[in-house]
């Protein structure tokens, strides 16, 4: 199963959340669901490995508004969606 067909199936998990907090939770998947594509990394595949080179790919990626790195903020909140999703 792909990451982006597991994420469509936990949006009825954040159902109850606010809208923004829901929006939060998907863009934050989105975009390790766009990673874990481009790495050819399925659902089965991802393991404590797959998401810390995900952070260190995080760390190294400057944000797409300011151009700078981003936040360790952030980058925890993009590891506590996953973690919530996983």
């Amino acid at each position: 199963m792909l990451v982006t067909e597991a994420i469509e199936e936990y949006q009825f998990a954040v159902f109850r959340l606010s809208p923004a907090t829901q929006q939060w939770y998907l863009e934050q998947l989105q975009r390790f669901a766009d990673w874990c594509k481009q790495n050819n990394i399925p659902l089965e595949k991802v393991k404590p490995l797959q998401t810390r080179k995900y952070i260190d790919y995080l760390s190294a990626t400057p944000s797409d508004r300011t151009d700078k790195p981003l936040s360790s903020y952030t980058i925890h909140g993009h590891a506590r969606a996953i973690r919530t999703f996983l």
